[in-house]
């Protein structure tokens, strides 16, 4: 299945044949976000004032490529061609990915016996520590989202389960519990429910799908984001 991407501000330029290697070599699913949702939810949301305006599509979309960040690493900024990613994550003196710490995970995991039983706990608590702090992360920066979208939670179940069930993910993904939690209980969810790389760096990846296929089934909370930046740039130059 291949990723195209949404043409839309805030969106990262990500190489998918990277990401699937990586996917697929530590056992994590290959996404799919190639499609719309056409529930008819979407007329009661898209453009709406307590649903999709341009506030919460720039949240979408913002969350969207912060989470992406988090997964893949973002571009050395030194202006130099072929830059190589550069993750965020503070884990034995080195920055990773979290799709890196999968493969540090998996790689832990199936060579236990290369280490001492000391050395082996030292390194998991290490990899557990790194875990904790990836998911208070992921709490903050998702946090103005979960808030603004807590009006309509009811109603994002039901394009969750409409991608979930077009993905093939119905039974298995954890962003569908999250849609199904009570608002305002995501965070308890984040922490408890999430106890290895693998399993917490899925449901980021199927959330960042979502919200690109949200973010693109909702073309009037699009326009109106448009208006946004345009009314903004005009206030801007008008007070200079």
């Amino acid at each position: 299945m291949k990723k195209i991407s949404l043409k839309l501000v805030f969106c990262c330029a990500l190489s998918s044949q990277v990401i699937f290697a990586a996917q697929l070599d530590n056992g994590l699913r290959e996404g799919k976000n190639d499609f719309v949702l056409t529930s008819p939810i979407i007329s009661l949301v898209d453009g709406t004032f307590y649903g999709v305006d341009g506030q919460v599509f720039l949240l979408i979309m913002k969350n969207r490529r912060e989470i992406r960040s988090r997964i893949y690493g973002t571009v050395e900024n030194t202006g130099k061609p072929n830059a190589k990613k550069i993750g965020l994550y503070n884990f034995a003196g080195k920055k990773y990915s979290l799709v890196d710490l999968v493969a540090i995970e998996f790689e832990l995991e199936n060579n236990k016996f290369k280490y001492s039983n000391i050395e082996f706990q030292e390194k998991k608590k290490a990899l557990l520590d790194c875990l904790e702090r990836a998911k208070e992360d992921f709490i903050t920066i998702t946090n103005a989202y979960t808030k603004g979208i807590n009006s309509i939670k009811d109603h994002m179940l039901v394009l969750i389960e409409e991608f979930c069930q077009k993905n093939g993910i119905i039974n298995e993904s954890m962003l569908l519990k999250w849609g199904e939690i009570e608002a305002g209980q995501e965070e308890r969810l984040i922490r408890q429910k999430f106890v290895t790389f693998k399993d917490f760096t899925q449901f980021c990846i199927d959330t960042a799908d979502f919200l690109e296929v949200f973010a693109r089934s909702c073309p009037k909370g699009e326009i109106l984001f448009g208006k946004m930046i345009e009314e903004a740039k005009k206030k801007k130059a008008s007070s200079r």
